[in-house]
C-alpha cells in the first residue's frame, strides 16, 4: 500500500496504542458513549443480530410465538455490542431501528464523533485485543466485557473532518475489495458447479461425444451409450445395514476394535474424533460387520447435509472397525468401486432419493432403496477410464480453488490491514 504517513506523530501515552499523529487525541470510551437501557414494550420492533463477521444486522424469525418483550432497543448509529463476544468482534454500529438480545449493551454518541469510523476502529485487532484483555472470566469461552471495562479503553480520535474522511475512504475502498471477494468466490462456486455437471456427464454419457446414443427406458437417466448396460446396484453391490452394538458393552480401549457410527460419517471421508470401540474378546459371530478397504459407508439419517453426501470411502488407515446400525455399507462386487464411488455421489443420487426420503424431523434411506437405485453402467474398462479422467480434472479443479482461495485470503488481509492502518493513522487518506 502505497499511502503517505502524516508528518509528525506523538506518543499517545497509552502503551498498547503506540504513537498517533500529533494532532490527534486520546479518549476514553465513556467520555464518547453512553449506555442506553431502553426496553421493547411489546417486542414487535425487527429484531437484530450481531455477528463478528457482518457487525449488526437483521435477523430472520421463523415465528413470532416467543415474546420479545423486555429487548434493547438500537437505532442507527447506535454501537451495539455482544458482551460474550466482544473480544472476537461480536459488535457494531447499526444502522437500523429495532431491538437486540437483553443479553447485550447498546451505546450511544453523546456527540461530535462520526459513529462509522468508531465502528471500524473498534473492529481491528488492536482493539479486539484490548477488549479480550478488559474482558473478565476463567476461559476465554465465558469471557464478558462489561460496561464499565469497556468505559476505560483509549479511543484514538482524529478531528471530525478527517474521521469522516477515513470513513468515506474506507467504505470506497472496502466496496471496491469486497466486490473482487465476491467475484473470486463466484468463481470457486462456477468451479464446483463445473466439477458435478463434468462428473455426471461422464458417468452417464462417457467420454466420447461422438458415441452412439440409446434410450435407458429410464425417464430421468434420459439416453445411454448404446454399449452401456441399465442395473440396479443390488447385481453390483453388497450392501449391509450396521449391527446393533449394545452401547453398555462400548470400550474406550484404543486396543479393541472401532465402531464406526453414523456422526463418524462426513461427506468423502471418516471422522475418528469420536470414537467407541467393541472389546476384541466379543468379536465371535459379528465378523460380517467387519470393513474392508474400498467398502464404501453411508449415514442413513440425514444422508445429505450441505457439504454433501454422507458418503466415505474406507481406507487401510481407518480399520479395523466395525459397522454399528444406522450406517449402510456398499462393497462393489461388479462394479469399479471408483465408478461406484462416482455413482453414490453424484448429482443423480442425490436428485432421484431427495424427495422420497422417509421420515420427518430426520430423513433417511435404507439399504432396500440403495439397492434398488439404477444407474447407467459402462463396460469395467471404460469405468477406469471415465475414473481416471475424472481424477485429472479434479486435481486441475483443486488447483484452480486453492489458487482462487490463497487470493481471497490476501484480499482479507489487506482490507484488514487497510483499516487497521487508517483509523490508527498508520498512513494519510
Amino acid at each position: 500500500m502505497n499511502f503517505p504517513k502524516y508528518e509528525t506523530y506523538k506518543d499517545s501515552g497509552v502503551e498498547w496504542l503506540g504513537e498517533v499523529p500529533t494532532h490527534w487525541t486520546v479518549s476514553k470510551a465513556k467520555w464518547l458513549w453512553h449506555e442506553i437501557d431502553d426496553r421493547s414494550e411489546d417486542g414487535s420492533e425487527e429484531l437484530l443480530s450481531i455477528s463478528r463477521y457482518t457487525g449488526v444486522s437483521p435477523t430472520t424469525r421463523s415465528s413470532r410465538s416467543e415474546s420479545l418483550e423486555g429487548y434493547r432497543r438500537c437505532k442507527p448509529n447506535d454501537l451495539a455490542i455482544n458482551i460474550m463476544l466482544a473480544w472476537q468482534g461480536g459488535l457494531g454500529i447499526s444502522k437500523y431501528d429495532g431491538i437486540v438480545s437483553p443479553a447485550y449493551c447498546i451505546f450511544r454518541l453523546v456527540s461530535g464523533n462520526n459513529s462509522d469510523y468508531l465502528g471500524y476502529l473498534y473492529r481491528t485487532p488492536l482493539y479486539l485485543d484490548e477488549f479480550g484483555r478488559n474482558s473478565t472470566g476463567i476461559v476465554p469461552s465465558r469471557w464478558r466485557l462489561y460496561p464499565d471495562k469497556f468505559g476505560h479503553i483509549q479511543t484514538i480520535l482524529p478531528p471530525r473532518s478527517e474521521q469522516d474522511r477515513i470513513v468515506a475512504f474506507l467504505d470506497t475502498k472496502t466496496a471496491e475489495i469486497d466486490a473482487l471477494i465476491a467475484k473470486k468466490e463466484r468463481q470457486i462456486q462456477l468451479l464446483d458447479e463445473q466439477k458435478a455437471i463434468r462428473i455426471n456427464q461422464a458417468v452417464t454419457r462417457g467420454l466420447n461425444p461422438n458415441v452412439t446414443l440409446k434410450p435407458s427406458g429410464i425417464e430421468w437417466i434420459g439416453e445411454i451409450p448404446e454399449h452401456w448396460e441399465i442395473k440396479k446396484l443390488k447385481y453390483l453391490i453388497n450392501i449391509q445395514a450396521g449391527f446393533a452394538f449394545k452401547s453398555s458393552a462400548y470400550s474406550q480401549n484404543e486396543s479393541d476394535i472401532k465402531l464406526l457410527r453414523g456422526i463418524n460419517v462426513n461427506p468423502g471421508q471418516i471422522n475418528w474424533n469420536d470414537t467407541v470401540y467393541w472389546p476384541v474378546d466379543q468379536m465371535r459371530g459379528i465378523g460380517e460387520f467387519a470393513l474392508k478397504t474400498d467398502d464404501m459407508v453411508m449415514g442413513m439419517d440425514r444422508p445429505w447435509v450441505s457439504a454433501g453426501v454422507r458418503i466415505a470411502r474406507v481406507k487401510e488407515s481407518d480399520l479395523p472397525a466395525l459397522l454399528l446400525q444406522r450406517v449402510a455399507r456398499i462393497r462393489a462386487v461388479d462394479i469399479e468401486p471408483d465408478f461406484l464411488e462416482r455413482t453414490l455421489t453424484g448429482t443423480g443420487f442425490k436428485a432421484y432419493f431427495q424427495p422420497i426420503l422417509t421420515g420427518v424431523s430426520v430423513p433417511h434411506i435404507s439399504p432396500d432403496q440403495i439397492a434398488c437405485y439404477v444407474a447407467a453402467v459402462p463396460p469395467q474398462s471404460e469405468q477406469t477410464e471415465i475414473c481416471n479422467f475424472i481424477n485429472e480434472a479434479e486435481m486441475l479443479r483443486n488447483k484452480a480453488i486453492k489458487n482462487e482461495e490463497a487470493q481471497i485470503q490476501s484480499l482479507k488481509t489487506l482490507r484488514s490491514t487497510l483499516i487497521a492502518h487508517a483509523v490508527t493513522g498508520k498512513i494519510k487518506v
